[in-house]
């Protein structure tokens, strides 16, 4: 929790009370359980709410009155950068012999969307994100891909909050329980796509089939988005910076899904 030093806390309590709209109101409310989640409190409340407002919320209603300045896009970026970084420091303290490339590895596992996504819905970020009534309709709050996004938002708010060093603190808090146990730090680096194979043979007696959805990006820098597929029904997708990195993502999720089916 933040706490103000003693000239600021003369300045809050001389200022006036604020006011605020309803709408104001409900979206304050909003901020205030998702800061119990992150265990973090913004100062600026502008920013949270911008981490948490997807585009196309903000495209709907920024001119209907709504309190929103902007989309959470440029806050995923910036949070991407500062969630790689605060991992990298976290990994090196955790796991000093271990050599660049596996530690690479060990980073990519935990950056891609999949494991975002699952994050983001431990932290229950679906029941804070602002969406557009399209994006309400096809269940863009269940989307791996919002998800992931409005994690790295969050971060970048809260960097821009209070700067890296309690940033790196939010991250080390969520991450730190998720390879604190790992002993063999080979072992984590799962084949999704065989995994799902066998379980896939299993369940429907036939393999999955993969299918490049969209490349987006420049040439040094696309992002590929795949989906898996059983029996053109059983489906999710997945993205990454390879083909093969998209379609472990997509394998990914639609392992986790058939997991959960079958306890």
């Amino acid at each position: 929790m933040i706490t103000s030093d003693s000239d600021s806390a003369t300045d809050l309590k001389n200022a006036e009370p604020a006011v605020f709209s309803d709408a104001e109101k409900d979206v304050l409310v909003i901020i205030s359980e998702l800061e119990k989640e992150v265990g973090y409190i913004f100062s600026d409340k502008e920013l949270a709410q911008s981490a948490i407002t997807h585009k196309s919320f903000f495209n709907e209603n920024k001119d209907s009155g709504q309190p929103v300045s902007q989309h959470n896009e440029r806050l995923e970026f910036l949070g991407d950068a500062v969630l790689e970084l605060s991992l990298s420091h976290l990994l090196m303290d955790q796991f000093p012999h271990v050599d660049e490339g596996v530690l690479s590895k060990l980073r990519a596992s935990l950056v891609n969307e999949a494991s975002l996504f699952q994050i983001a819905k431990v932290l229950n970020l679906n029941h804070y994100i602002r969406l557009g009534r399209g994006e309400i309709q096809s269940k863009g709050a269940e989307k791996p891909k919002i998800l992931s996004s409005l994690f790295e938002a969050i971060l970048g708010a809260i960097y821009l909050d209070a700067g890296f060093e309690k940033a790196q603190s939010v991250v080390n808090g969520i991450f730190k329980e998720l390879i604190k146990d790992i002993k063999n730090i080979e072992s984590i680096f799962v084949d999704y796509k065989t995994q799902l194979q066998e379980l896939s043979q299993k369940i429907y007696g036939i393999t999955p089939k993969y299918k490049l959805l969209v490349s987006t990006g420049p040439d040094h820098e696309k992002i590929f988005q795949m989906e898996v597929f059983i029996n053109d029904q059983v489906k999710a997708q997945g993205s990454g910076g390879s083909k093969k990195q998209a379609a472990q993502s997509a394998a990914q999720m639609l392992l986790e899904e058939l997991k959960n089916e079958r306890v």
